[in-house]
């Protein structure tokens, strides 16, 4: 390990396989391993994990910030980058030069934005797990039109996306329940939900993609990144 990663105090590439091993685990304990897409999150870790858990077999990554997006995003470091945070339309542009999908597709006008620049990449529509005023993604009822959106703009729509909240709205078990059913009722086949305090609850209701960071990586050593 470098000198900068002892000062940082990143886990090791035996610790980093160890938890890699057990999340698998737990993965295939579901019985729907095959099926499953994990995606690291690397906020606020340095691209030297990005490398270390793409040698242990991890291809897909995700970020919440633009900037940290497109500072890892180096040709150098052939991976498949997942864009999971709240969108700003000045950052979108830069967001879709590198990333393989964006599920954090929360507006209308994102949508339009995304067809101006023909982005061809995945795209899922976040749905917004309750009522808090400013809080990220479509509501239940506005999901529909932005579907059918989707098809008219010929947008890449894969599937739907959320984050149970933990203090009000839908819970947990209730908003995956939702989420898998509304997207089978839209004949998506993906669901992105789940991340390392809940994936194994979000598996039974269907989820196919996996947003985890801490389970994998351990505490952020820079929580304050970006």
């Amino acid at each position: 390990m470098s000198e900068s990663s002892q000062g940082f105090g990143l886990p090791s590439t035996t610790e980093l396989e160890t938890r890699l091993e057990k999340v698998r685990e737990r993965i295939a304990a579901a019985g729907v391993a095959k099926s499953v897409r994990l995606i690291c999150v690397t906020k606020g870790f340095p691209l030297e994990m990005v490398i270390k858990m793409k040698e242990l077999g991890v291809y897909d990554f995700g970020e919440n910030y633009q900037q940290e997006l497109s500072s890892k995003a180096v040709d150098e470091v052939q991976v498949r980058w997942h864009f999971i945070g709240g969108i700003q339309r000045s950052k979108l542009k830069k967001i879709t030069e590198v990333a393989y999908a964006i599920h954090s597709v929360s507006r209308m006008s994102e949508l339009h934005d995304l067809a101006n620049l023909d982005y061809r990449g995945e795209v899922f529509l976040q749905l917004r797990s309750d009522d808090v005023a400013g809080r990220n993604g479509f509501d239940r009822s506005e999901l529909e039109s932005a579907v059918k959106l989707c098809k008219e703009l010929h947008i890449n729509l894969v599937g739907l996306m959320g984050v149970a909240s933990l203090t009000s709205g839908y819970r947990a078990p209730e908003f995956f329940r939702l989420l898998r059913d509304l997207s089978d009722g839209f004949g998506l086949k993906r669901c992105s939900m789940g991340m390392s305090d809940d994936f194994e609850l979000a598996l039974e209701y269907g989820a196919t993609d996996l947003r985890l960071g801490r389970v994998l990586l351990g505490p952020r050593p820079n929580p304050k990144a970006a």
